[in-house]
């Protein structure tokens, strides 16, 4: 993952990678919170993008954990553009 990505709505160059805490529910009720979830937030519009990949890389890992309740941290897979840049 890059640190900055072109705006999907707006198209300002430089939406910076942040990063959420999602609830997945599961029959209705809280299931697998996900801690460090990456996006980008572009300054100008104020809307979200997500990164394909890692959304693909975040459904699997959920369908993985099946019916079960508990928090995972993502910042062990998406934290490290915090060090190096890319992920």
């Amino acid at each position: 993952m890059e640190r900055y990505c072109t705006c999907v709505e707006c198209g300002y160059p430089k939406a910076e990678l942040k990063f959420e805490e999602r609830i997945v529910e599961r029959d209705g009720k809280d299931g697998i919170r996900l801690a460090g979830a990456p996006y980008y937030l572009c300054p100008a519009c104020g809307e979200k993008t997500y990164d394909f990949h890692a959304e693909l890389k975040i459904e699997k890992l959920v369908e993985s954990l099946g019916d079960t309740r508990q928090t995972i941290n993502l910042t062990r897979l998406f934290g490290e553009i915090a060090t190096n840049g890319q992920v």
